[in-house]
């Protein structure tokens, strides 16, 4: 008698789930056949009085790299404020071992020095003549975001050589990224 349970239970546990599907799936496709002409606006365009849309696709694009790199910059700092704020509360924790609380110092000193290299990488690469960038430096890695005119091999190499020269990462491990 168990088997049978069983088996009807599952049974309709099957059908459950296949109306489920059925409705999912009929609903899902009248929302996305009636949304054509929803998927053309843009939340934020200006709108006539006789409903058709301005859009302004020129000036956005320079807005979206600048914003890329202000809030890759301000999600940088959030974390070094966390980290900082996490090692305070470590070196204020006196049922800790010293060993524990040197660890925590050697890291974040080793952070503090990444985060000045990274400055300084930026500061430099920028007196080449790129208009944007920012330089992340992560377990032998060196990845730098850049906006700029015109992206050759000789700029290519010097930004390597540069991030090379400040970190000792060899230029296998150093990522150049054009944003767009």
């Amino acid at each position: 008698m168990i088997i049978g349970r069983r088996k009807i239970l599952l049974s309709v546990l099957v059908v459950i789930l296949g109306a489920a599907i059925f409705v999912n799936w009929q609903f899902g496709s009248n929302a996305v056949s009636t949304g054509s002409d929803e998927a053309s606006k843009n939340l934020g365009d200006a709108q006539y009085v006789n409903g058709s849309n301005v859009t302004d696709t020129a000036e956005p694009e320079v807005d979206d790299v600048v914003d890329y790199f202000s809030k890759a910059r301000l999600e940088r700092q959030q974390v070094r404020d966390a980290v900082k704020e996490n090692y305070e509360k470590i070196g204020a924790d006196s049922s800790l071992s010293d060993s524990v609380k040197k660890e925590t110092l050697d890291l974040f000193s080793k952070m503090m020095a990444d985060a000045k290299l990274e400055n300084d990488i930026e500061n430099l690469i920028k007196a080449k003549g790129v208009n944007e960038c920012i330089a992340i430096i992560n377990n032998g890695f060196v990845t730098i975001a850049i906006e700029c005119d015109e992206l050759n091999d000789v700029v290519l190499l010097q930004i390597k050589e540069i991030a090379n020269k400040q970190t000792d990462i060899s230029f296998e491990n150093i990522t150049i990224i054009q944003v767009k």
